[in-house]
């Protein structure tokens, strides 16, 4: 929609901040559903980074072609019904803006319960790289062999456990290949039996070196929670010449985990009482105290990276483009 005067910034009852300061913000889900100038800005970097990962996904030509070109729609358009933002929802695992969502329900869901387990351990286990082609195998027979791992685990035990598992991915540029592997949180004792489970089962499979146990603390829980697999890199020692933080998006790998990630559940809870929501809502509302009271039509501009009314009207002040430079692999 062509813009008839000049972008302005929306006027909003909360003072601007700085970018330092709401680049850092993570997701929360405040009483009320009530959000911050900095979640609005949150909100407009994540989709900028998403459209910027999505394009070259898209040239691909992939099976996930159609998925991809769904997500581009996801949130295109925000309906303002007072301090109210409402929009559809594309849920898929390489949308920033689905992810933060869900991973802030995931958090809301679990933490406390995982946080509850006494002697908390960080647990990683894993077999051998593995190349594209056995991607997608690999993934099922980890799956499998890990359900049969945590059942002797609780049969040498003789009772109920409380842990949970997520299932994560990195490639390795080097060699070419993938790491798929699991991430556990359980108590020191129980992850200490399922490291020894894990390598009496895998045979030359899986080595010491590739297992790993380590005391929890937040921080882990919270990593716990996010991504799959990283969607982009940020390059933090490296910047452009005009001061740019570079984000660096390897699309074909990704490409080459989401679908072997395809209809995966990559979280799986033992003994805990509360259920992450593998979906989110595919139209939800978020209100943003910032927002002044109105009606109004937001539309995503991808030359202004962000949304806009159709009086050129910008939701946030900040326009990411300024502060980051996409490099693509």
């Amino acid at each position: 929609m062509p813009l008839t005067s000049e972008p302005k910034i929306i006027k909003s009852g909360t003072q601007n901040q700085s970018v330092s300061n709401t680049q850092n913000q993570s997701v929360s889900n405040k009483p009320n559903n009530v959000h911050t100038l900095g979640h609005l800005d949150q909100k407009v970097r994540s989709k900028f980074i998403t459209n910027q990962l999505l394009f070259p996904l898209i040239d691909l030509k992939s099976p996930l072609n159609k998925s991809y070109w769904h997500t581009y729609y996801c949130c295109n358009i925000l309906l303002q019904d007072g301090k109210k933002l409402t929009s559809k929802y594309c849920d898929h695992r390489w949308c920033v803006t689905c992810n933060r969502i869900r991973t802030a329900q995931a958090i809301h869901s679990y933490f406390n319960e995982v946080q509850s387990i006494k002697d908390r351990h960080f647990v990683t286990i894993s077999r051998r790289n593995v190349t594209e082609r056995n991607l997608r195998t690999e993934i099922d027979d980890l799956i499998k062999d890990f359900a049969k791992c945590i059942r002797k685990v609780k049969r040498s035990l003789k009772t109920k456990i409380k842990a949970i598992r997520k299932l994560e991915i990195t490639f390795n540029p080097n060699t070419n290949e993938y790491h798929p592997h699991f991430h556990i949180i359980t108590s020191g004792h129980v992850g200490n039996l399922i490291i020894q489970t894990w390598l009496g089962m895998q045979g030359i499979k899986a080595s010491i070196k590739g297992q790993d146990i380590r005391p929890s603390n937040v921080g882990d829980t919270i990593e716990l929670f996010k991504y799959t697999t990283k969607l982009f890199k940020i390059e933090r020692k490296r910047k452009t010449p005009d001061g740019k933080q570079i984000i660096e998006i390897d699309a074909k790998p990704l490409d080459k985990m989401f679908q072997a990630l395809k209809n995966r559940k990559t979280f799986q809870a033992y003994g805990l009482t509360k259920q992450v929501p593998e979906q989110i809502e595919n139209i939800m509302s978020q209100q943003y105290e910032c927002l002044d009271e109105r009606i109004e039509i937001w539309h995503w501009d991808e030359g202004i990276h962000n949304w806009v009314t159709a009086l050129g009207e910008i939701l946030t002040p900040t326009n990411h483009s300024d502060y980051y430079s996409i490099l693509i692999k």
